[in-house]
């Protein structure tokens, strides 16, 4: 009985193993998506905020940065987009 527990261990571990990795693999990119949209709603706050309080060289120099800062982190998700057939989600780009 031990013997039969074993070797199916055995026998799924690699199946298992491929499951956790895409289960990790969403979560990064979950992850990832979320910020984009933070640092995206950020790029319009932030600026907001600044002409408010009467800052304007950085009200310039802010929607730049929030912009690169959103391309980065947003640059391996768009990057990544497997198609439905490989387990992954499709990401349509205009």
């Amino acid at each position: 009985m031990r013997s039969n527990a074993d070797e199916l261990i055995r026998a799924l571990t690699p199946a298992i193993e491929q499951k956790c990795g895409e289960l990790q693999r969403a979560r990064k990119e979950r992850l990832q998506s979320r910020l984009f949209v933070l640092l995206c709603a950020m790029v319009v706050f932030v600026p907001a905020l600044l002409v408010f309080a009467g800052i304007s060289l950085t009200m310039l120099l802010a929607p730049l940065g929030f912009m690169s800062l959103s391309v980065l982190l947003l640059l391996p998700v768009l990057l990544s987009g497997r198609t439905e057939k490989q387990g992954g989600i499709m990401y349509e780009q205009a």
